[in-house]
């Protein structure tokens, strides 16, 4: 079993979901298949005052509490706003559906263009301004017992295969990361940034990582992270962005239990996450109690397990 995981990057904090979302953006995006909008605006409210929507109820959430005005306008910030919009939807790599609210003047806003202003995106372009649009809920809509629909793993072999293939895709994982093997005796500058020859035998071009990477991810997986770009290929050769890697320091390590339905040939891994934090007085670590779960699934062919999601544990 695995006890340890080496980690990379950095902690995504979701510390925009405070501020706002930054810079408009008016160009429609295409709803995902998975998603779920439910928008009320100001008739809309008037609509059901006698029902189920009361006027003037503040509201505490997640991230933020605000309120509903008498016009059945919402108010949050210093800002008024027309709609509520609640968005689920499933990110990319992603085991389960994420429920995210926003406070907007815009109609209608898509899952895909929602979990990116929510803070996840780095492209500024993805954001809204304060006055279209405020993020001020979050909420992973996950059931603890992910693993109903698979029996546990208790053969021994087949668990620790399943196990070994994770471990070799989370090696090539680190390379959508910046962790990619390099020659640093090539390297160019692009958009700004410097990339290094990629150096792995048998991968020279984009065709050839592809077609590696099929043997442990889905293509689904492998088109959403290519997109990154930091792997690209210039004048028929592979590099990688030349980009630091760090860690969780709160893990302390991680546990997994496997789930296998041998019928659909399809299963799950489920990752217990335990933390750690530093006494001060004795100068030691000691395990917190805090246990996050996150949810690996996958199909099993030939060559071994494919990974339909693949969540970045750190």
């Amino acid at each position: 079993m695995i006890k340890t995981i080496r980690q990379a990057g950095f902690i995504l904090l979701i510390v925009v979901l405070f501020v706002g979302c930054g810079k408009p953006k008016s160009e429609p995006l295409e709803n995902t298949p998975t998603e779920i909008v439910i928008s009320e605006n100001v008739q809309d409210v008037s609509s059901k005052e006698e029902t189920d929507v009361e006027p003037s109820v503040e509201e505490e959430t997640k991230l933020s509490s605000y309120n509903q005005a008498d016009d059945g306008t919402w108010e949050y910030g210093g800002y008024k706003y027309k709609y509520r919009l609640e968005i689920i939807g499933r990110m990319p790599n992603a085991a389960c559906d994420t429920r995210i609210v926003f406070l907007s003047n815009i109609e209608e806003i898509p899952f895909d263009r929602a979990w990116k202003a929510a803070g996840l995106s780095s492209n500024m372009d993805d954001y809204f301004s304060p006055e279209e649009a405020m993020c001020i809920e979050w909420e992973t809509v996950t059931d603890l017992n992910g693993n109903l629909d698979y029996s546990l793993v208790t053969d021994s072999t087949l668990k620790e295969k399943i196990l070994a293939d994770y471990e070799e895709a989370y090696e090539y994982w680190w390379w959508f990361f910046g962790g990619a093997p390099v020659n640093f005796d090539y390297t160019l500058e692009e958009d700004n940034s410097t990339y290094v020859k990629f150096d792995y035998p048998g991968i020279e071009t984009m065709d050839d990582l592809k077609k590696f990477l099929k043997k442990r991810f889905s293509d689904e997986i492998i088109q959403i992270k290519l997109e990154d770009n930091i792997l690209r290929e210039f004048d028929g050769k592979l590099y990688a962005l030349d980009a630091g890697r760090g860690s969780d320091i709160s893990i302390d390590h991680v546990d997994y239990v496997v789930y296998y339905d041998s019928d659909k040939n399809e299963g799950e891994i489920t990752a217990l996450i335990y933390r750690h934090d530093f006494d001060e007085k004795t100068y030691e670590t000691y395990l917190t109690g805090e246990i996050d779960k996150e949810y690996i699934q996958f199909t099993m062919e030939d060559d071994g397990a494919v990974f339909n999601t693949f969540p970045t544990i750190w």
